[in-house]
């Protein structure tokens, strides 16, 4: 199962720790897209986003992927290519979110390739907007 997390750190209590903080395999996923770069000032925020998959049969959390600072996971699907069909790739899409600005212009689409129970970045598409 992919799941599309988020928790505020200032809420965390002692008993409970988040799915994505459960997870075995822990990846970041920094960017390379310029316009995001420049966007996301480095000070620190509060909320974390991340893209969870669970195990199938126990639920447990496998694996966790951290996204950006201000970058909130809006969207996610699970692909099959016509020219490999033995691999199963799974897309999300994000969204830069800022207080200022009603809807976000900025955003990108992740795909990752799933396989033997990890998960690789394939590539990233920076977008206008939020991929709903």
């Amino acid at each position: 199962y992919v799941l599309l997390t988020q928790y505020i750190d200032f809420y965390r209590s002692h008993q409970q720790i988040p799915i994505s903080k459960q997870a075995q395999q822990k990846l970041d996923r920094p960017t390379e897209i310029k316009a995001i770069q420049d966007a996301i000032p480095p000070t620190p925020y509060d909320i974390t986003n991340s893209i969870v998959i669970l195990d199938q049969h126990t639920h447990e959390a496998r694996i966790a992927v951290k996204l950006l600072t201000r970058e909130e996971a809006l969207s996610v699907c699970t692909v099959t290519f016509a020219d490999d069909l033995a691999n199963s790739y799974i897309v999300a899409g994000t969204a830069i979110v800022f207080e200022d600005e009603d809807t976000p212009r900025l955003g990108r689409l992740l795909l990752y390739r799933y396989k033997n129970g990890h998960l690789n970045f394939v590539s990233e598409k920076e977008i206008n907007g939020a991929p709903h």
